[in-house]
């Protein structure tokens, strides 16, 4: 038996044996692109322990808490993945964090779905209002998601009826069913103030 490559450059010859079998003898190459290495010992402990600071790992060595561990120097290098995942993001600005300081002074809301599996009368999504005052919530089963708006007009009626206010603002993502132009048209008639999140961003 002969194997060739898709340039029909010959690879292996192999002779069939008593048994009709053919046995390639080969040695398998290590896939190099999906294996580490590190020369360095204080690198490779480094990365054992999930990229802990090199003052615990000096201090592991020292102590003898970790057997076979050698007594580990300090390096004056970054580590690239360390810089990557530990960056800490801007904070918010304090202007922004302002709690309200009454009900339905502003809502929350998001939609939220499709779910699986779907409630007994076939609703796919519901749709969440948080009352950032009393954190009251409302939800609303939805069957679909062009219905959020028609859900959101309940429960603004029901609420205002209830509490004998009106509702300040709403706070949503930058969802397709809280941007459509009724939905706009609809606030703005009412005067209603309008707040979208940044995007990826809780």
């Amino acid at each position: 038996m002969r194997i060739h490559d898709e340039e029909r450059r010959l690879l292996a010859k192999i002779h069939r044996s008593p048994s009709r079998l053919y046995i390639l003898d080969t040695e398998i190459a290590r896939p190099v692109c999906l294996a580490t290495h590190t020369m360095e010992d204080l690198w490779l402990w480094h990365a054992r322990y999930g990229h802990v600071n090199f003052g615990a790992l000096r201090k592991m060595g020292h102590d003898k808490l970790v057997h076979g561990m050698p007594l580990l120097d300090q390096v004056d290098q970054l580590c690239d993945a360390c810089l990557a995942s530990k960056h800490r993001c801007t904070p918010f600005p304090q202007s922004a964090l302002a709690r309200s300081t009454e009900a339905l002074q502003l809502l929350h809301g998001d939609l939220c779905g499709p779910i699986s599996p779907p409630t007994p009368s076939r609703n796919h999504y519901f749709l969440l209002l948080v009352d950032d005052y009393t954190r009251y919530m409302w939800v609303s089963l939805l069957p679909s998601r062009d219905e959020a708006t028609a859900a959101i007009k309940r429960v603004q009626a029901a609420a205002e009826r209830k509490m004998g206010k009106r509702i300040q603002a709403l706070r949503t993502d930058r969802g397709g069913e809280f941007l459509s132009a009724a939905f706009e048209k609809y606030y703005a008639d009412i005067g209603l103030h309008r707040e979208l999140t940044t995007p990826h961003s809780p």
